[in-house]
């Protein structure tokens, strides 16, 4: 038998991201961020994402493809 738990944390609310990035930073090495074409920049959402990161992510949205931070 096999068992897989992926336990979920919901935290929302305005400058959510700000307020737990250290608690991001914990979740592991490198995250895998995907966006749309502008959505998640206009509305500011990806600029905190990535400020939070400190620049230990890979991007990727349908607009562009990118590399940032060192390599995993």
């Amino acid at each position: 038998m096999f068992r897989f738990a992926l336990p979920t944390k919901i935290i929302f609310g305005k400058k959510c991201v700000k307020e737990h990035a250290t608690e991001l930073l914990t979740l592991g090495k490198k995250a895998f961020i995907v966006t749309g074409k502008y959505s998640a920049k206009l509305n500011g959402s990806l600029l905190d994402v990535q400020e939070a990161l400190e620049s230990r992510y890979f991007l990727y949205s349908r607009s562009e493809e990118r590399r940032v931070g060192k390599e995993c």
